[in-house]
């Protein structure tokens, strides 16, 4: 996808071109690279999509062309985000902008406001085989099996019941 927007991204990777990394933050659900390209300065943002989506102002179209984001596209956006999570897919939404206002030192909430978004991708992580029969012999034992993820909840509970955690 990155080929096909006109960039490399191994080059874009390389420290000649990272302006400041924004890590991953917790409260923002997301991470942010500031690079350079020639003369041009980008944002590239990407986290949990409901997190990324507040500072998203447009998208791409079907045929690449930027629109601004309505309650239509909200809705189709929220509609494949449950088929993602029901499928035991964990999502990130990808988004950028042009970013020529944006230095090392600027705040990342000015980096990453009106973005937009560029897709939203499904990523498979399988459990491993042995846990379904791991977490019977638990439930057998009297033991209750317990959880945690930081993943959207819709993603938590199909991936439990995949497991025989529910």
């Amino acid at each position: 996808m990155v080929f096909k927007m006109g960039f490399e991204y191994q080059k874009l990777r390389n420290e000649d071109h990272q302006i400041t990394v924004y890590p991953f933050s917790s409260a923002t659900k997301s991470m942010t690279t500031l690079v350079r390209d020639g003369q041009k300065v980008y944002a590239f943002n990407k986290g949990a999509p409901d997190f990324v989506l507040e500072n998203c102002k447009y998208y791409l179209d079907e045929k690449g062309q930027r629109q601004e984001i309505d309650e239509k596209y909200k809705k189709t956006l929220q509609e494949k985000l449950r088929e993602f999570a029901d499928g035991t897919l964990r999502t990130l939404l990808l988004a950028c902008r042009d970013a020529e206002d944006c230095n090392k030192t600027t705040d990342i909430k000015q980096v990453t406001k009106n973005l937009t978004v560029q897709c939203m991708v499904g990523i498979k992580d399988p459990i491993r085989e042995e846990i379904p029969e791991s977490v019977r012999k638990c439930h057998v034992a009297g033991v209750r099996v317990r959880m945690i993820t930081g993943d959207n909840q819709s993603t938590a509970i199909a991936i439990a019941k995949e497991a025989g955690i529910l």
